[in-house]
C-alpha cells in the first residue's frame, strides 16, 4: 500500500512526501492503539437452578448418606445456621458443602427415623460465588417412607398490646404424644419449625397427620427452646391436626411478667437522693432501719407503678440503711447504701420543676413545684413569692397561697382563670434545702389552657360480652391520651355510652381492653399457667378531634 502511495506522490518534491507519509504513519499509530473498554456483556442477575439431584428431589423409600444438589453454575453457602431449617429436626446437623457447581449434605452421622418426611429448608443460604445471587426459599424433600406427607399448615401473629407487627419468629408444632408436662416449650425441642416473615405470616409443608400443639417466640438466643420472659411468646389453646383443621392458626404474642422481684442496682446522683431500681414494675414501702431516722427520709412513689423507687434523705451521711418491703410479692430487703460525701462548700443553687410545659397549665390541674431535694418548709418565704398579671387594664400584685404537698413539693393553691396571662415570680432564697441550698431568683409565664382550645368526644360502643372493659383513647405510637373504665351488668343492654372531653385536636383512635378480672389494667398472659393475655381489640376507625367541638362516633364490636 506503501509503494502505491509512493507511487502517486512521486511528481511531488522528495522533501514534502517524507512529511505526507509520516504523518500517515502516526495516524495509523494511533488508531491502532486506541482502547475500548470491554463491555463482557450483561451483569449475571439470576439465581442459581437445581439441574440434578442425586438421589431425586421429593423421593420416597430414602436410604442413601449423601444428597448431591447439582446447580447450572459455581455456587456458596452463607449463613447457614440461621437459614437454613429441617423439619423434623434432626438429632446431628449434617455436614453441607458446597463444592464447585455441586452442593453436598453428609447425612452419615444423622439417623433419620422410618415412614418419616423431612424438608430441608434453605431459605437464603444458597448464592451464586460471583454476584451473590440468592436462590430463594430452595428445599429438598425426601420420605424414608413410602410417600411424602402432604399436609399443610399456616397462620399469623400479632402482638396482643398494641396489635403490631411481631417481626421474625420461631413457629413450632410440637407432637401432643411427646409432651409429658406443661413446661414443654422449655425443654422439648419441637418437631416442626418455621420462621414468620416481619408481619407475622408464616406456614408449615409436609406435616404428617398428627396432633400439633402451636406455639411462637422470640428466639434471641436461637436455641429453638423457651427461655422465659426474656423471650415474647404465643400460644393456642387448641389442639391442632392439619387433615382436619383448615383455618388459619392466630397466635397472640405477648411478653410474661417478669417471675422473680429483686433489687438491680442502687444508685446516688447526687447527695439527697438514691434510686432504687428493680428487676420489674414494683410498688414498695421504703422505712429506715432504725426509727430514729424516720424523719429523715421520704420515699417518693409515682403514682403508676414502674421499675425505680426514689427516697429522698437528710442530715445522713457515708451509709442510708433501709428496710423495704413489696406487699404482692410479700418481699422483705434490708438495703445499706453507700451515699456521696456531702460538699458544704461547693455552692450549688437549689433546683426545681414545674407541671407545666411551654407556659400552659392544663385544665383543672393546680400548678405545683417540685424539688431535686428535701425542702425545709419551715424556710420558705412567702414574701418572695408573687403573682402578677393584668385584668381589666389593671396591673395585679397577689401573694402566693402555698400549699405543701409533700416534703419534695408545693402547690400555688391561687384561682388562675382562663384567658389571663400570668408571671410566677419566685425571688432568691425562697426556698432552702436541709444541705444549705436556696433557689435563684426566677420568673416563670403561666395561662390556663383555655376550654376553646379543646375538644370532646361522645362514644356509642356496642360490644359483645357482659363484662368490665378498659376503654382507652390512644395517640402516635399508641399513647394512652385517656382512660375510662365500663362494666356491662347481665341486666344491662351491650350498649354504653362513654364522654372523654377536654381533648387535644388530633386524630385518635379506641383501644377497648377485656379487663376480666376487674383490676382495671390489662393483664399480660402466662405459658405455665395456660393464661391468655386479656384481650383488646383496636377499631381500624380514626377519630378526628378539633377544637371546640364535641365529635359524636359509634363503635360495634362484634
Amino acid at each position: 500500500m506503501i509503494n502505491i502511495v509512493i507511487a502517486i506522490l512521486h511528481p511531488m518534491p522528495r522533501q514534502l512526501i517524507n512529511i505526507l507519509l509520516l504523518f500517515m504513519c502516526l495516524m495509523l499509530f494511533i488508531k491502532c492503539a486506541q482502547v475500548v473498554q470491554l463491555t463482557g456483556g450483561e451483569k449475571d442477575s439470576e439465581a442459581p437452578k437445581l439441574i440434578q439431584s442425586l438421589p431425586e428431589n421429593k423421593s420416597v423409600n430414602f436410604v442413601a448418606d449423601q444428597i448431591i444438589l447439582q446447580f447450572d453454575e459455581f455456587i456458596q453457602l452463607k449463613d447457614i445456621s440461621n437459614q437454613i431449617i429441617i423439619n423434623p429436626p434432626l438429632p446431628e446437623i449434617p455436614e453441607m458443602e458446597a463444592d464447585g457447581k455441586k452442593l453436598k449434605i453428609n447425612l452419615k452421622k444423622s439417623k433419620t427415623e422410618p415412614n418419616t418426611t423431612y424438608r430441608i429448608f434453605f431459605g437464603n443460604a444458597i448464592n451464586d460465588m460471583h454476584e451473590g445471587n440468592v436462590l430463594k426459599d430452595f428445599e429438598f424433600v425426601f420420605s424414608t417412607g413410602s410417600e411424602i406427607d402432604t399436609l399443610k399448615a399456616k397462620g399469623e401473629i400479632e402482638i396482643e398490646f398494641d396489635k403490631s407487627e411481631p417481626g421474625e419468629c420461631v413457629v413450632a408444632l410440637y407432637n401432643t404424644d411427646k409432651i409429658t408436662n406443661d413446661s414443654f416449650a422449655y425443654q422439648l425441642k419441637a418437631d416442626y419449625i418455621v420462621k414468620s416473615n416481619k408481619t407475622g405470616n408464616f406456614d408449615f409443608k409436609y406435616l404428617p397427620n398428627k396432633n400439633f400443639k402451636a406455639l411462637a417466640f422470640w428466639d434471641k438466643n436461637k436455641n429453638y427452646l423457651y427461655d422465659g420472659e426474656s423471650e415474647r411468646i404465643a400460644f393456642s389453646d387448641l389442639t391442632h391436626n392439619p387433615s382436619i383443621d383448615t383455618t388459619s392458626i392466630h397466635l397472640n404474642m405477648f411478653a410474661e411478667k417478669t417471675g422473680k422481684l429483686y433489687l438491680k442496682k442502687t444508685y446516688s446522683p447526687y447527695y439527697g437522693k438514691v434510686q432504687l431500681i428493680y428487676s420489674k414494675e414494683v410498688i414498695s414501702n421504703i422505712k429506715p432501719l432504725h426509727d430514729s431516722d424516720q424523719t429523715k427520709i421520704y420515699h417518693h412513689q409515682q403514682n403508676k407503678a414502674n421499675d425505680t423507687l426514689s427516697v429522698y434523705y437528710k442530715n445522713i451521711t457515708d451509709t442510708l440503711k433501709l428496710i423495704s418491703t413489696n406487699p404482692e410479692f410479700s418481699i422483705l430487703d434490708t438495703l445499706i447504701i453507700g451515699l456521696p460525701k456531702f460538699k458544704p462548700t461547693i455552692a450549688k443553687k437549689l433546683m426545681f420543676t414545674q407541671n407545666w410545659l411551654a407556659g400552659v397549665l392544663e385544665k383543672n390541674v393546680k400548678p405545683r413545684l417540685q424539688f431535686y431535694n428535701l425542702i425545709d418548709t419551715g424556710l420558705a418565704k412567702n414574701a418572695l413569692l408573687k403573682i402578677k398579671y393584668i385584668k381589666d387594664t389593671l396591673k395585679v400584685t397577689e401573694d402566693v397561697e402555698l400549699k405543701v404537698i409533700d416534703p419534695i413539693t408545693v402547690e400555688l393553691a391561687n384561682n388562675f382563670a382562663e384567658g389571663i396571662d400570668y408571671k410566677v415570680v419566685c425571688d432568691t432564697a425562697a426556698f432552702h434545702d436541709y444541705t444549705g441550698k436556696y433557689n435563684d431568683s426566677i420568673k416563670l409565664n403561666l395561662s390556663r389552657r383555655e376550654s376553646s382550645e379543646l375538644g370532646k368526644l361522645k362514644l356509642n360502643l356496642l360490644l359483645d360480652k357482659k363484662q368490665h372493659y378498659i376503654i382507652q383513647l390512644i395517640g402516635a405510637n399508641h399513647t394512652v391520651v385517656m382512660e375510662k373504665s365500663v362494666y356491662l351488668s347481665l341486666s344491662s343492654s351491650n350498649s354504653v355510652e362513654v364522654i372523654m372531653d377536654e381533648l387535644f385536636p388530633g386524630t385518635y383512635r379506641i383501644k377497648i381492653i377485656y379487663d376480666d378480672n376487674a383490676n382495671k389494667k390489662w393483664d399480660t398472659g402466662n405459658l405455665l399457667e395456660k393464661r391468655q393475655p386479656e384481650k383488646i381489640r383496636i377499631p381500624a376507625k380514626e377519630i378526628k378531634i378539633m377544637a371546640d367541638w364535641e365529635v359524636e362516633e359509634e363503635i360495634k364490636i362484634q
